[in-house]
């Protein structure tokens, strides 16, 4: 098998040059057909599984014949970025022209571009809604958000919150699924799994949907929270909502027992400009001392980031299987095929060089979390515990237009062989996210499934849902802070 991946990566390394053009079609040809509601000139399907989203995870989207290199020759490639120019009679930087801004590129650079519905932009009264209708289905990720916010958190970790997400359990009880770290409600000592009791003195129970609002809104804070951790005592917390530097990875467990080799543990919630230094002081705490044998990398609600920084954890657990390998392939629409590319793995200075890792994931597993899976399964064994992914093929960079960030998603990536995540990555070993405890427990589903892989090669038998737990018709978010999401350059 390993051979067959060598073999197999060789030849799309040595390929991919003449094979551009051929990638692009055979990509938007798979993925705009998925659900798109683009009219007549969708592309015919042709390749049904994969578009249903069956064995995604071994679906070869680029297609093991490819066309031959023809190019159209009034098919030249076009300057990128393109140039806009406020329209004469518009006021610049005003809502109108943002929104032709947003309208412009989404029918320029964009992957699906000539399938963007024509909308009355008046319609709309903001840039994030009208990107919102012009996206072209399987895209349901291009967005608009503020673009100094962004920067504040892609750059420097700055983001700003309470710093909890709360949500029911299956059995029917709010609890803390996530607390970030260095956020208001990690300083006041809040745990993942703490139970909400009251909100300013009054039973959650009793408060109306109003009430629940009107206690998280900002200008309202700080909030009185009685939560309980465990069998403990209730306690008070007060909450400010504030802004704070977010540690977005770590800390780093180790795990020993008579039946487990040693294993290490390490969390990413993002992966930011900040993320690669918390990576390396988290690997440089497992490998001191006695060091590890298997890792586990928790990516369960990680939607994304930066995917150099994705590359660098991958590169540096592959190790010499990956260096300077192809790390993954991007394709543009056909009007920037020039900008095709293939992004390589890195050469790190102290590599693990581990023959498997496994990966915890949910659907809210996205993107460059997505791609660090995707990126090593065709040179090392990635084991991957939970849900199914998010299944998000794409790639957006930021373009910034008057304190608006811009991302429209602008390429397909695949890995090496040419496999996409598109329709989710689908689990090894499914497991049911539960709460209750911290994600760094042996309690924790997802992170005891990867054990008992470790241990003894089996997985858990999966949670099956009942009557009292969760589903898709369920509100079971009782808080979150506003994500931002994060381009990928």
């Amino acid at each position: 098998m390993d051979k067959q991946k060598k073999a197999n990566t060789q030849y799309i390394c040595n390929m991919y040059s003449s094979l551009r053009i051929a990638v692009v079609f055979a990509l938007l040809t798979l993925l705009t057909a998925c659900g798109s509601g683009g009219g007549d000139t969708t592309p015919p399907v042709t390749d049904q599984d994969a578009l249903n989203g069956n064995n995604t995870l071994g679906n070869n989207l680029v297609g093991d014949n490819p066309m031959d290199d023809d190019p159209m020759e009034d098919n030249q490639p076009n300057n990128f970025p393109p140039e806009y120019e406020t329209p004469f009679g518009v006021v610049a930087c005003s809502a109108e022209d943002t929104k032709l801004r947003v309208d412009f590129d989404m029918r320029d650079y964009y992957i699906f571009y000539d399938q963007v519905p024509q909308l009355n932009l008046a319609d709309y009264d903001t840039p994030e809604s009208l990107i919102r209708d012009l996206r072209v289905a399987p895209d349901e990720f291009s967005f608009v958000d503020d673009a100094e916010e962004r920067t504040e958190l892609v750059d420097n970790g700055g983001t700003r919150g309470f710093g909890f997400v709360l949500r029911r359990t299956q059995d029917d009880v709010v609890r803390a699924k996530e607390i970030l770290l260095g956020s208001p409600a990690d300083d006041q000592g809040m745990l993942r799994g703490d139970e909400l009791l009251r909100i300013n003195g009054t039973p959650f129970v009793e408060l109306s949907e109003e009430q629940l609002d009107a206690a998280f809104d900002p200008e309202n804070a700080p909030i009185i929270l009685t939560i309980r951790t465990g069998d403990e005592a209730p306690r008070e917390v007060s909450v400010d909502f504030a802004e704070y530097v977010w540690q977005t990875a770590g800390p780093a467990t180790r795990f020993t027992a008579t039946d487990l080799p040693t294993v290490g543990y390490l969390p990413i919630r993002r992966f930011l400009e900040t993320t690669e230094a918390e990576i390396d002081q988290a690997l440089s705490f497992l490998t001191s001392d006695i060091g590890f044998d298997e890792l586990i990398v928790d990516l369960r609600y990680n939607p994304g980031g930066r995917t150099h920084v994705a590359r660098h954890i991958a590169s540096v657990v592959g190790g010499s299987a990956v260096a300077n390998e192809v790390f993954l392939l991007r394709t543009w629409n056909d009007k920037y095929a020039a900008n095709n590319e293939a992004d390589f793995f890195d050469t790190v200075d102290m590599p693990l060089n581990l023959p498997r890792v496994f990966v915890l994931v949910t659907e809210a597993s996205s993107s460059a979390s997505e791609v660090f899976i995707n990126a090593l399964e065709p040179y090392i064994d990635v084991v991957v515990v939970g849900g199914v992914t998010s299944g998000k093929p794409f790639t957006s960079n930021t373009r910034e237009y008057c304190g608006k960030a811009i991302n429209a998603m602008r390429s397909v990536r695949t890995n090496a062989v040419g496999v996409s995540v598109a329709g989710g990555i689908q689990p090894d070993c499914n497991i049911v996210d539960r709460w209750e405890t911290a994600a760094n427990n042996v309690s924790d589903p997802l992170l005891d499934g990867a054990l008992s892989l470790i241990s003894s090669n089996t997985c858990p038998v999966p949670m099956q849902a009942d009557a009292t737990m969760r589903t898709k018709n369920r509100k079971d978010l009782v808080y979150s802070d506003p994500e931002l999401f994060v381009s990928e350059e």
